[in-house]
């Protein structure tokens, strides 16, 4: 039986999940999680991961120390501006952004604008921040932090991994000195055969860039928290009206920006709903009890149905690990509940 990542708490065996076919080691995790949580963002800041960034500030013991921005639901540039706009609304003013690169390894930068809007906000003309991006870039912050405090930050990184891969060219050590890296991305556990886990959504983390996935998973353990488990966690109606109904500063911002979103899902998922990725991959990190199983192995980038995707290959020695099962209503009550008191 595998370990649970090191900063997950106090673990215990779980049976084989019924989720995932074979033989699968998986951990559950157990006990008292409370522990504070220094974070450092890495970001393509579309809606869900506005989203991530509310419940990182509305999370008790959750300290939000920087973020960078990096290419994939909008240009690096745009959503840097959109990272300031929302840390501003949580009232997160002071956090230091920086702009990431501009594009993926190889190849040419795209962007999800039909999921997220030209402004990765929704295109909902949005007040412009008061802030602005440091001076200093994101893959240079990630480098510097790592160094300056080792062992006591988390990295949770929500778009393709290009800042992370070059922070591992200019220094090797770049990303062991954070506690944890966890990234919102991959297919969960590797399947032999069966229908596609991301319903043909796919990776789309990785397909931005699929070298820097395989770069950074190579260097370093990750929890990886995928479009498998993600999918499946969406808002309902009720949810919705809860958000509209709390007319605090980042609901107001949040509301308009969902509205594009929301009907980018309503042809797959029905009227009045939405996705929460981000959203799970930032509870992994802050809430891992609300995590009901990882698996343990190591990643690899393979060929998907559509574009390349990061998969957990089982093995019970492996340092990574994949969210299989997570407590969607919990999670989703809990930011819903921070919403409405920030």
């Amino acid at each position: 039986m595998a370990e649970a990542p090191p900063q997950a708490g106090v673990v215990a065996a779980a049976p084989m999940s019924a989720d995932v076919p074979g033989s699968l080691p998986t951990v559950r995790l157990t006990g008292d999680m409370a522990r504070a949580v220094r974070v450092v963002v890495d970001t393509d800041t579309g809606i869900d991961d506005a989203m991530a960034l509310v419940w990182l500030a509305t999370r008790p013991g959750v300290e939000i120390v920087a973020a960078g921005s990096t290419h994939g639901n909008c240009r690096a540039d745009q959503a840097a501006l959109n990272a300031l706009r929302v840390l501003e609304a949580c009232g997160r003013g002071s956090v230091p952004v920086a702009v990431g690169l501009p594009g993926p390894v190889a190849g040419d930068a795209t962007f999800a604008t039909h999921v997220h809007g030209g402004d990765g906000l929704g295109d909902a003309v949005l007040a412009p921040p008061l802030g602005r991006p440091t001076d200093e870039g994101a893959v240079d912050q990630l480098i510097r932090l790592g160094h300056e405090h080792p062992g006591e930050l988390d990295l949770l990184a929500l778009g393709p991994l290009t800042n992370l891969a070059a922070a591992l060219a200019a220094d090797p050590a770049a990303l062991a000195g954070y506690r944890s890296i966890t990234v919102m991305g991959g297919a969960g556990v590797e399947r032999a055969d069966g229908p596609d886990p991301t319903l043909g959504v796919g990776d789309p983390n990785t397909a931005h860039d699929p070298t820097a996935t395989a770069r950074v998973a190579e260097a370093a353990p990750l929890q990886m928290v995928g479009v498998d488990v993600t999918l499946a966690i969406r808002f309902g109606s009720a949810d919705l009206d809860r958000i509209a109904a709390a007319r605090t500063p980042v609901a107001t911002l949040l509301w308009t920006a969902m509205q594009f979103y929301i009907r980018f899902h309503e042809p797959r998922f029905g009227p009045r709903t939405c996705c929460a990725h981000d959203v799970i991959a930032a509870a992994a990190l802050t809430d891992p009890e609300m995590v009901q199983e990882w698996a343990a192995g190591t990643i690899a980038v393979v060929d998907g149905p559509g574009d390349e995707r990061a998969v957990l290959r089982p093995d019970a020695d492996g340092a990574s690990h994949a969210v299989v099962r997570a407590d969607g209503p919990a999670i989703l009550r809990a930011f819903i509940d921070g919403v409405t008191r920030l």
